[in-house]
């Protein structure tokens, strides 16, 4: 099934919506003391509430791992809509006859159509989004951030935006604290 740009556009914002949200719920959450003062687990042992404190913060940092895994969980489901988006919409610009058992390939360097384009945009986004994610660094891999900016390299070399440029860059500098 083909999503439109839009729908996937507006999944990408969502998505990206319940992660700040969540963050800063969990920030919230974790603050909060019975007492009012900052939660330490080295002083706060003192403290009658300290059991009740303690509780609390545990299930506010495994309810903020839950929501991450949750936003991981759609941001893979997202990406592979995309792709799958990409190559419906590439397959349907193969000439006839060209044989169907090869993936069509975009071809480098050339300006790309703005839907297309923008599809691949969307695309880095949510891979360099992916690749941010605490639950893909605590795997060590980078190869989402390396193919985010390798697509955004490729949209700057065919279209010269310097967004894309800006976007490669950070891309760049992800991939290098990544190793």
């Amino acid at each position: 099934m083909e999503y439109s740009l839009e729908e996937l556009k507006n999944r990408y914002r969502a998505i990206r919506l319940f992660e700040e949200g969540s963050e800063e719920e969990e920030k919230k959450r974790v603050g909060q003391t019975v007492c009012g003062f900052d939660f330490d687990p080295g002083h706060c042992r003192l403290c009658m509430y300290h059991d009740t404190c303690a509780g609390r913060i545990r299930g506010a940092r495994s309810a903020g791992w839950q929501r991450r895994m949750q936003s991981f969980r759609a941001l893979n489901e997202l990406e592979l809509a995309i792709r799958n988006s990409l190559n419906e919409k590439q397959s349907r610009q193969e000439p006839p006859g060209a044989g169907g058992s090869e993936l069509p390939r975009r071809r480098r360097y050339g300006r790309p159509d703005p839907e297309e384009e923008q599809l691949l945009a969307l695309l880095a986004k949510v891979l360099r989004t992916l690749a941010r994610s605490p639950v893909v660094q605590n795997t060590n891999d980078a190869n989402r951030a390396e193919e985010a900016c390798r697509i955004f390299k490729d949209l700057y070399y065919s279209t010269g935006d310097p967004e894309y440029r800006e976007q490669m860059e950070s891309c760049r500098l992800l991939v290098s604290r990544m190793r």
